[in-house]
């Protein structure tokens, strides 16, 4: 299920891409994140792995494609979730729209939960990059 959420943000591409590049700075703009980090050298790149604890959950993911400034792909190979993600970002006149992909599918019990998940996801994804929004804009 699609969860992705884009935004504005009134800050170059390139100072964007460095704050959400580095996986630890997830801790001050997602939701219910309180660890979050890379497990392979700094810095991020193809074939990149990094953590994201959640509460008692922690997942795993995998870098399969990056363009420095213009996008990451991951996909998740640990954790409550199957499925794949990224960012991507756009230069619009000197401001960035911002895009956090998310392709999920909940497993396990969560899956029973369905179209109130994916509901659910894409409010707390549009108020997670309307936070990244508020903590970069200049």
């Amino acid at each position: 299920m699609d969860l992705s959420a884009t935004t504005m943000i009134k800050a170059p591409v390139e100072s964007v891409y460095a704050f959400v590049s580095d996986p630890s700075n997830d801790v001050r703009w997602r939701t219910g994140v309180t660890e979050s980090g890379l497990i392979t050298d700094p810095p991020l790149g193809r074939d990149s792995e990094g953590f994201v604890k959640v509460g008692s959950q922690i997942g795993r993911w995998k870098v399969t494609a990056i363009d420095p400034d213009v996008s990451v792909d991951w996909d998740l190979i640990e954790g409550p979730y199957a499925g794949s993600g990224g960012y991507r970002l756009e230069d619009v006149d000197g401001s960035t729209r911002f895009t956090l992909v998310a392709d999920v599918e909940p497993l396990g019990f969560m899956r029973l939960l369905g179209p109130l998940f994916a509901r659910m996801g894409r409010r707390q994804n549009q108020g997670d990059v309307e936070t990244l929004r508020s903590l970069l804009e200049v």
